[in-house]
């Protein structure tokens, strides 16, 4: 079995043998509903609870230790739709106010239309006994969160974004993950931890986003700033990243107009999200506001211990960088 071609399997989540909550990594045993058996899983599966339904995309190998494992690329949140799947799954806590007891009374009101119901069909919950008002509204809320993460991860998979990076997206932006990235993907690069320009410029690519569009273009030129400051670049001089961006932004072969990059430029400056400085050349350098800060600090203290003012060994000097106020009416 091991070494074998890519493999799709389905099944419940029996079980979690390991989880390392710094990366994810998780090993977990599936049961294998077309096998009816179940198969060890290993990959970066974060959020997941015992009793959820999943389709996993993987390879078989073979681990010295510990056998044979499917080695999972990709997974989907699936809804159970057997009576039993239903009670399994609401009873695993992953809807809030759900636990086993209540799980087991709504299916063995409402059995395979349970979801339904929860779904559609509010008013039916009024059916079960010992339901009050309020609790019915909270487990309709809950549901329809989480029914929304599920959404929005079949909707993020459907743009080829990994499974992990979608799990981190939803859990970021919740209910608001499908409007947000339809109204600008380049958010996923500046707010989402591990997703950086190139994902969200392929998301907004697979959306239909022209090269040249505005979004693409703010996010593009502060991402070609960011990439240099890599090279040891505190700032670059305007027109040189004019021409990196249009570079870098380009197709192979086929740079960028300049006029859509320059405008981009001036945008930023203008909203704040680039800063620009007069050099002696007459020339402007511009800078990504945190590094300008950085930049200015570091001249205030070297210029304290020019003056003599430098703070005796030990003393405990700001760990917070000025702000760009400060920065501003500070520079040297």
């Amino acid at each position: 079995m091991a070494g074998e071609e890519p493999v799709t399997r389905e099944g419940v989540l029996e079980r979690v043998l390991f989880r390392n909550e710094e990366n994810d990594w998780t090993v977990a045993r599936l049961r294998d509903e077309g096998a009816r058996s179940e198969i060890t899983i290993v990959g970066a599966l974060p959020d997941l609870a015992v009793g959820e339904h999943l389709r996993v995309t993987g390879r078989f190998v073979e681990h010295r230790r510990y056998g044979t494992q499917l080695q999972v690329e990709s997974f989907q949140p699936l809804t159970p739709d057997t009576a039993d799947g239903i009670r399994r799954f609401l009873g695993s806590g992953v809807i809030a106010g759900i636990g086993k007891k209540l799980a087991r009374k709504l299916v063995d009101h409402f059995g395979a239309e349970t979801l339904e119901v929860l779904d559609r069909r509010h008013e039916r919950l009024a059916e079960v006994s010992g339901l009050g008002r309020r609790r019915r509204e909270s487990l309709v809320e809950a549901w329809a969160r989480e029914r929304g993460r599920r959404d929005a991860m079949i909707y993020l998979m459907s743009l080829r974004i990994g499974s992990a990076h979608a799990l981190r997206i939803v859990r970021e932006w919740g209910s608001e993950t499908v409007a947000r990235v339809h109204a600008n993907p380049y958010d996923l690069a500046e707010e989402i931890d591990r997703i950086g320009f190139k994902t969200a410029d392929a998301v907004a690519r697979a959306q239909g986003v022209a090269r040249d569009a505005p979004i693409r273009m703010d996010a593009g030129v502060r991402h070609v700033l960011s990439e240099l400051q890599n090279e040891g670049h505190v700032y670059y001089p305007r027109e040189g990243l004019g021409r990196r961006a249009a570079e870098i932004l380009g197709d192979p072969g086929a740079p960028l107009e300049r006029e859509p990059v320059e405008a981009a430029l001036e945008r930023g400056v203008q909203t704040g999200r680039l800063l620009a400085e007069r050099g002696a050349d007459g020339e402007d350098a511009l800078f990504l506001p945190w590094l300008h800060a950085a930049e200015v600090e570091a001249a205030a203290r070297l210029g304290a211990i020019a003056s003599g003012r430098a703070p005796f060994r030990g003393e405990v000097m700001s760990r917070n960088l000025l702000t760009l106020e400060e920065a501003t009416r500070r520079h040297l």
